[in-house]
């Protein structure tokens, strides 16, 4: 895990051998853990990357995810965090999420979603604009309605 700055925002960037980010992390409390992220992350980490956000509060930081929905090589994208040689290019086509079960106001199906976390993008206002504007936001599998929510990625339906 490393602390960089990309695309005018400052994040902990947790590479594919790092995991999933454990109660402390670097000195820092750690808030919104989720067990259903954690195996996600742990079984297939092809698209996602766990990143650490710092708020108000200097002694906590709350786990986000940057998803990436154009095949990208995180990888090789790790490799350059390790070295210190990435660009903000390489973080052009992902997007900064949250964990959410997302219920589909149509037909009430529960969905284990990546929304897009707008408020993630507080260093960088302009920023979270152009996300939203290039994102691509899923409908409900089920029925096709929209969620009434930013969902980038859905997983399985929730029991």
């Amino acid at each position: 895990m490393k602390e960089i700055k990309a695309e005018d925002t400052k994040f902990i960037y947790f590479t594919k051998v790092d995991g999933y980010p454990k109660e402390t992390e670097m000195g820092l409390s750690i808030q919104k853990r989720n067990l259903f992220m954690k195996e996600k992350i742990e079984r297939d980490y092809r698209d996602i990357r766990a990143i650490l956000t710092r708020w108000i509060d200097p002694h906590s930081a709350f786990i986000n995810y940057l998803y990436w929905n154009d095949n990208s090589d995180l990888d090789n994208l790790d490799l350059k965090v390790e070295q210190g040689i990435f660009s903000d290019s390489d973080f052009a086509h992902s997007v900064k999420t949250s964990y959410q079960l997302t219920r589909c106001p149509s037909c009430a199906s529960k969905w284990h979603t990546l929304i897009l976390d707008l408020d993630a993008y507080f260093d960088a206002p302009g920023l979270a604009q152009k996300k939203l504007s290039e994102a691509t936001i899923k409908l409900c599998p089920n029925c096709g309605a929209m969620l009434r929510q930013l969902v980038v990625k859905i997983w399985d339906k929730a029991e």
